[in-house]
């Protein structure tokens, strides 16, 4: 495969933690089944965890931005 191809931009894109019924799942879960819950718990407490629609949004700008591919990494939670 060309990996000069004209247009072609490609990156890994980390999605950033995100705010899912999967998220409410571990911070229910008992910590001694779980001991990593703290961090979670601290992650909701402290307002670091984004929306499905605020990883989406800014994922979406990325995707279509100049600058998509520019880096061979990028993570949801720098972007713009």
């Amino acid at each position: 495969m060309d990996e000069q191809a004209g247009g072609l931009r490609i990156a890994s894109v980390a999605p950033s933690v995100i705010d899912t019924d999967m998220q409410a799942e571990i911070r229910g879960t008992d910590s001694m089944r779980f001991p990593m819950r703290e961090r979670f718990d601290a992650l909701k407490r402290d307002g670091q965890l984004s929306t499905p629609e605020q990883s989406t949004a800014k994922l979406i700008d990325h995707l279509l931005g100049d600058t998509f591919g520019s880096a061979p990494t990028a993570d949801v939670r720098e972007l713009g």
